[in-house]
This record gives C-alpha cells, sequence and structure tokens, in this order.
C-alpha cells in the first residue's frame, strides 16, 4: 500500500493536490517526501469553529468546496505513463485530509488507501473491511457495495454539509452502529434542518452529493 500511494501521487500534479517530491528507501525504511503545507487541515478549523460556535462566511465554504472537488477531479483524472486512466477512487476524503494554507490554498492529500487500476489483484469490493473515516463514508462503503469515483462525491458532500454547519457533524449517534444506520439510509436532516438560508442551488447540490444511491449524484466532480 505504501508503494502503491507512492506511484499514484508520482502520477497527479495540479495545484489541489498534495505534490510527491521523491520516495525511496532509507536505511531498509521506505519513505514518501511529501510537499509541505504550511497552515492546518480541514478538521482542525472545523472543530475550532464549532468550539467558538463561530460559522465561516459562505464565500468562503463555497471556495473550499470549489477547491477540493478541483483537486479530486485531479485524482479521478489521473493516468500512467501511456495516458490510460488508472481509475482512481481516494476512498479516504475527509477534512483531515484536506490541507490549508496560510496561503489561502485548499489541497487534497493522502491516497494511502486509494483504489486504482494498479491494484490489478484487488477485488472489486472491500472484502467486508471498511476503508476510511467513520462519519466520511458513503453508503456504499457501509453496505459493501462496489465503489467508484460517485464514493469520494459523497464524502464532499459531508463535508460540504458540515462547513454549512459551521462544523457540526452531519451523522451524529451514541454509538458507531447509529452513524453507521445514517449513513446507510443518507438521514442528512441535520443538514436540511439548518440548510433553509443557504441560496437554493448550494442546497440543492449538496443534497445531490449526499444522495443515498450514487446514480442519484452528479456523474462528475467538476
Amino acid at each position: 500500500r505504501f508503494e502503491q500511494e507512492a506511484r499514484l501521487a508520482s502520477s497527479i500534479r495540479h495545484p489541489n493536490v498534495v505534490q510527491m517530491l521523491g520516495f525511496g528507501e532509507s536505511g531498509g525504511q521506505p519513505y514518501l517526501a511529501l510537499e509541505y503545507v504550511r497552515g492546518c487541515d480541514l478538521w482542525r478549523l472545523l472543530r475550532w469553529v464549532q468550539h467558538q460556535g463561530l460559522g465561516l462566511p459562505l464565500e468562503t465554504c463555497v471556495y473550499v468546496i470549489r477547491e477540493i472537488l478541483k483537486g479530486l477531479a485531479a485524482v479521478h483524472d489521473a493516468r500512467d505513463a501511456e495516458g490510460a486512466p488508472l481509475g482512481v477512487i481516494h476512498r479516504d476524503v475527509s477534512p483531515s485530509n484536506v490541507l490549508l494554507s496560510v496561503h489561502g490554498d485548499v489541497k487534497l492529500g493522502d491516497l494511502g488507501i486509494a483504489q486504482s487500476h494498479l491494484q490489478s489483484h484487488a477485488p472489486a469490493r472491500a472484502s467486508g473491511r471498511r476503508m476510511g473515516k467513520l462519519g466520511y463514508l458513503a453508503p456504499e462503503q457501509v453496505t459493501g457495495a462496489t465503489l467508484d469515483a460517485r464514493t469520494d462525491l459523497f464524502a464532499v458532500g459531508v463535508i460540504s454539509a458540515e462547513l454549512l454547519m459551521g462544523g457540526k457533524p452531519l451523522f451524529r449517534g451514541g454509538s458507531e452502529l447509529a452513524i453507521l444506520l445514517a449513513i446507510r439510509d443518507a438521514n442528512i436532516d441535520q443538514f436540511t434542518a439548518t440548510a433553509q438560508s443557504l441560496p437554493t442551488p448550494l442546497r440543492a447540490f449538496v443534497v445531490q452529493l449526499l444522495a443515498a444511491s450514487p446514480d442519484a449524484r452528479p456523474s462528475s466532480d467538476r
């Protein structure tokens, strides 16, 4: 998996994706050399916003969402040296993997559990093991169904909803099982209850990203 991350990251060059600078072994230990992003991750920002009881300006939320989608499009469009699509699915789009620089850059990182055609031996399904962070899984990850690029779009929908709700978690529950059931059913009542003041196109877009069925989500992250 470590080697696969290095190979995938090396094939993606985009300002909204953390850049791979080099990889190899030193003293028998593998290493990755990655671009340093001076700032913080989105998880830390959302927790701070929630703790302070503040909300991010709408323009800031929309900017971050758009930049994440640009980076994700680059990941999904990644190609090998011969120009063949790699069919990458990130599978772990979450606030801790979105880096925000002091200069205003938004960068998607961590391809450690990404799925691609480089895994010629890998099964199409998740083999009963969930990959990714609990609150940002898509319904098909919970049920063990086949994943595709629209799985990552659901995760962007969760991030978008939480940005627009002032950092509050979208999927809540007293147990892991309760959260998984809420995701499986795409229960987004937390968002719809607080989203009435949002511009209608923005609200509709986030709701579409959070559709339980991948077929009901946008067909592209552009």
